[in-house]
């Protein structure tokens, strides 16, 4: 099982991913968070395989929060998936983000990005 966290501020957006990705048997959310802050201090607890992360946060923005969650969690994949994902992907990839996917084409596109990361 590939243990992602979640860290997005729209309780709807979060539920979307943990019952998506549920379906594939592969991907497990672990936790959730709905704030940067938070979120780091799960990365640091859980050691999650994965991260998918938001921009628009409250408080410190994803981009500002992946130097310190790939701190936290030095071997977890972070994967933007954001509304404005196509406006701060590449700075997120500069940062040390694996991807990025436009919340706005849904999550199959996510999924994909996941499966290149995490191949069987």
């Amino acid at each position: 099982m590939v243990r992602l966290l979640v860290i997005d501020d729209i309780p709807d957006a979060r539920a979307l991913l943990r019952i998506a990705l549920g379906r594939f048997g592969r991907y497990e959310v672990v936790d959730e968070a709905d704030n940067a802050e938070t979120g780091i201090e799960l990365a640091y607890r859980l050691q999650p395989d994965g991260i998918i992360l938001d921009v628009l946060l409250p408080g410190m923005s994803g981009i500002d929060a992946l130097p310190p969650l790939l701190e936290a969690a030095p071997n977890a994949k972070v994967v933007l998936w954001s509304s404005t994902a196509n406006a701060t992907g590449d700075r997120a990839v500069e940062l040390g983000a694996v991807g990025y996917v436009d919340k706005l084409e849904g999550v199959d596109p996510l999924v994909r990005l996941l499966d290149e990361v995490f191949p069987e």
